[in-house]
């Protein structure tokens, strides 16, 4: 039997993929692939995902590989498995996730495999940031989330413990170099035929805010009040200082993240496999001509308070 553990990143697509496989679960039983509902998390805004199975560990209220968990698997008769969980793709969580692995070899499974989508370290540091901003009340500035904790944007020592886990079983893809992650996780797994037959699903988790919405939210988020409340007092701005609009904002700042070596590139593109382009296109930050959001920080908080 063969297990496929979808590791993240976060912000590559893995909502849509994770609610994609969980509309088409029936089609996909059918053709001997099993999306399991044992251990699911059900938000299709953020995505159906295994995560459970992660937490409800950690947390000691459940074995590593559930009772519930075994059962669908024998009684399914499918020879491939599918796990989706971007926890997976932080350093806290991989403990547990190496306890995992093994429990799927005692389990059985004989072919353990790993996919993991890797997008461009400057925009997947913002994008993180961002999404857990708005959906997991995130207080702290864009310049002390990126240092915290320690790891969590680290490629490299996700991309060695994975291929110390799956060995030749890991499958890495480009985020920045591929058209639809979902169509390419398939191909990754030998699996296009089925995906042209599965219905589609909306993208998920698809959010129209920029810095300044962003930094409204999280003001917002830090005085424990709605969300609505921040955007209002950044609607007020904008009214007052029109020249808001004509700016483009980032969140970045000059040091706020730590740079990458040519060592620790090098080591990346070993362990990937990926071309020199793909690595320049990963670890690239271009310099952006923006305003930084702290310039209107005091004037929201002001507001608010």
């Amino acid at each position: 039997m063969r297990a496929v553990l979808h590791l993240g990143t976060y912000k590559t697509g893995t909502s849509s993929l994770q609610n994609m496989l969980h509309a088409n679960r029936d089609l996909l039983r059918e053709n001997g692939v099993l999306y399991p509902t044992s251990g699911l998390k059900i938000e299709p805004k953020l995505g159906i995902r295994h995560s459970p199975l992660i937490f409800g560990f950690m947390s000691g209220k459940q074995k590593i590989f559930p009772d519930a968990l075994a059962k669908e698997i024998t009684e399914s008769g499918c020879e491939t498995v599918i796990f989706s969980a971007e926890p997976w793709s932080a350093p806290m969580h991989q403990s547990q996730l190496t306890r995992f692995t093994c429990a799927l070899e005692e389990a059985g499974f004989d072919d353990i495999q790993g996919i993991v989508l890797f997008r461009n370290l400057a925009d997947y540091h913002v994008s993180h940031y961002r999404e857990f901003t708005v959906n997991q009340k995130n207080a702290a500035p864009y310049r002390d989330y990126v240092r915290r904790p320690v790891g969590l944007f680290d490629y490299l020592f996700l991309l060695q413990t994975y291929r110390g886990l799956f060995g030749n079983g890991l499958r890495c893809l480009p985020y920045d170099q591929i058209s639809d992650s979902c169509a390419a996780v398939f191909d990754s797994l030998g699996l296009r035929d089925l995906f042209d037959k599965l219905q589609p699903t909306p993208k998920a988790n698809v959010k129209k805010l920029d810095a300044l919405d962003i930094e409204a939210i999280r003001c917002s988020n830090a005085l424990k009040l709605e969300h609505d409340a921040g955007l209002a007092a950044l609607a007020q701005l904008r009214q007052e200082n029109t020249d808001f609009n004509d700016s483009a904002w980032t969140e970045q700042s000059a040091g706020a993240v730590m740079p990458t070596s040519a060592s620790y590139q090098k080591r990346f593109k070993t362990l990937s496999g990926w071309s020199a382009d793909w690595i320049d296109t990963l670890f690239t930050n271009p310099h952006q001509n923006a305003r930084n959001v702290s310039e209107v920080t005091d004037r929201l908080m002001g507001r608010l308070t």
